[in-house]
């Protein structure tokens, strides 16, 4: 009796085991799309652009932390403190150029050039100076 139920106990795995193994040329043996691993497709991309959003939100902290302690930012903060300042710069320019003065435009603009670092400052500068005696270039209007 014992090795009959031992018996039936194998052959009930072995048949369980047959279920849970994807047919040839069923839609899971295929790797087709179910609407469950779609739907867990979906909960992964969803918590990944979460996790993205919250280490960008780190990195600005971060970078903010560093700019009010005298911190050296990274080569890539340092860019990205640098091209967010050119857009200030860019809108201060249309701004004047149109005419008009806008205070809190004014004032991201001086925030933003307070950020830059040394290297940038005096690239900016020397850039200014070449503008202003008329030596510059292509390169430097960019």
């Amino acid at each position: 009796k014992r090795i009959e139920t031992v018996m039936g106990d194998a052959e009930q795995v072995a048949g369980l085991i047959q279920l849970a193994t994807p047919r040839q040329g069923s839609a899971a043996a295929a790797g087709a799309i179910t609407p469950r691993s779609n739907r867990l497709v979906s909960d992964q991309l969803r918590q990944l652009e979460e996790m993205r959003q919250q280490l960008e939100a780190l990195r600005n902290e971060n970078r903010e932390l560093k700019l009010q302690t005298g911190g050296e930012l990274s080569a890539d903060q340092d860019e990205k403190v640098l091209q967010e300042f050119l857009v200030k710069l860019r809108a201060v320019l249309e701004m004047r150029s149109e005419g008009r003065f806008e205070q809190q435009l004014f004032d991201e603009y001086n925030g933003g050039l307070v950020q830059l670092s040394d290297e940038h400052l005096r690239e900016l500068y020397s850039s200014f100076m070449l503008i202003y005696v008329e030596e510059y270039d292509e390169a430097v209007l960019e």
